[in-house]
């Protein structure tokens, strides 16, 4: 099946990093998220 469009890992793959960089009060939690999606 074609994919209609970029997923939530496609933009934690471009732009995580400098999201992480920019927001410092994120929770070991959701940096674990982010990492796992």
């Amino acid at each position: 099946m074609p994919r209609s469009g970029p997923e939530v890992a496609d933009i934690f793959r471009r732009y995580g990093e400098a999201y992480r960089a920019q927001h410092t009060s994120l929770s070991t939690a959701q940096r674990r998220v982010m990492t796992a999606i």
